[in-house]
């Protein structure tokens, strides 16, 4: 029941999951994709499943660029879950 309640909140919202291509990443994502959220996967490699930014978190420019990016192509971000790596915000 709370679960259903905050999820309804997030639809038409936009996410970045950082390895968001596989493992917990690609339920979270599949998840919040199932609920209404336009989401963004951020990985080394092209994602086939979602929107998806080819970056190399490790790059301390990487951040800011796909937040940029993301924002240039939606308008807006609302949601960030880093999986893997260094924090994006």
């Amino acid at each position: 029941m709370y679960e259903e309640e905050n999820m309804k909140d997030l639809k038409n919202q936009v996410a970045i999951v950082t390895g968001g291509s596989r493992g917990i990443g690609k339920t979270i994502s599949k998840k919040l994709k199932s609920e209404g959220v336009q989401v963004v996967t951020v990985q080394r490699s092209k994602d086939s499943h979602f929107e998806s930014i080819q970056a190399d978190l490790f790059d301390p420019d990487a951040p800011e660029k796909i937040v940029h990016e993301v924002v240039s192509r939606f308008g807006r971000l609302e949601l960030v879950h880093s999986v893997r790596s260094k924090q994006l915000c």
